[in-house]
């Protein structure tokens, strides 16, 4: 015999909706209109219910909401996150501010640098990603967990949900620029360490 939904009972509106758009790995931000205005007003109710369900619901700082998986690094996660990480490394050697021209420009498909270069389809390749039909699924696979949104003219733009991998790509370049500088000093004051001494 089937359960009831859940609806009647907690007084959550588009409760089965959402559990099951979060359930398949979306990523719930303003792009999905009433499901994201819902979890905005009642996130603590959402939160709590899902949590006696064995789910943890979070809500990220950049406003748009998910279930945390860590045991559930998949294959298309991976490709996803492969995808992102070369736009931004590419968006970096061509000098522009990542975060600001990430998420503010769209991006036609036929001009992505995934495929154009050979250590970029190199690494491609290690992930199954061969031409640019491949290339287009992992946008699909973006855009259905709610990381991008398709435009006219074969264009996406990426909505606020990516910034879970953009965190993690701003996070690093950080780490490796502090390192950088630390070597840096480090090479223009090699007897600091000794107290500034001479002969």
């Amino acid at each position: 015999m089937s359960q009831p939904e859940p609806t009647g009972h907690t007084g959550l509106p588009e409760l089965a909706e959402i559990f099951h758009a979060l359930r398949r790995g979306r990523h719930i931000s303003s792009a999905d209109g009433s499901m994201f205005t819902h979890l905005c007003n009642h996130y603590e109710a959402y939160q709590t219910l899902l949590l006696d369900l064995g789910f943890s619901l979070k809500r990220h700082p950049r406003e748009f909401f998910y279930l945390e998986d860590h045991s559930n690094f998949t294959d298309i996660a991976g490709k996803m996150a492969l995808f992102v990480f070369v736009l931004v490394e590419s968006l970096a050697d061509q000098g522009l501010p990542i975060e600001e021209t990430l998420m503010s420009r769209s991006f036609r498909m036929e001009e992505l640098p995934h495929l154009q270069g050979d250590r970029y389809r190199e690494l491609l390749r290690e992930a199954d990603i061969a031409n640019s039909e491949q290339l287009a699924g992992v946008v699909n696979y973006l855009e259905r967990y709610g990381f991008v949104r398709r435009q006219p003219d074969d264009q996406f733009e990426l909505l606020p949900p990516a910034y879970r991998f953009l965190d993690i790509c701003l996070y690093y370049a950080k780490r490796d620029e502090d390192s950088e500088k630390e070597a840096i000093t480090d090479a223009r004051d090699p007897v600091s360490e000794n107290g500034g001494d001479h002969e």
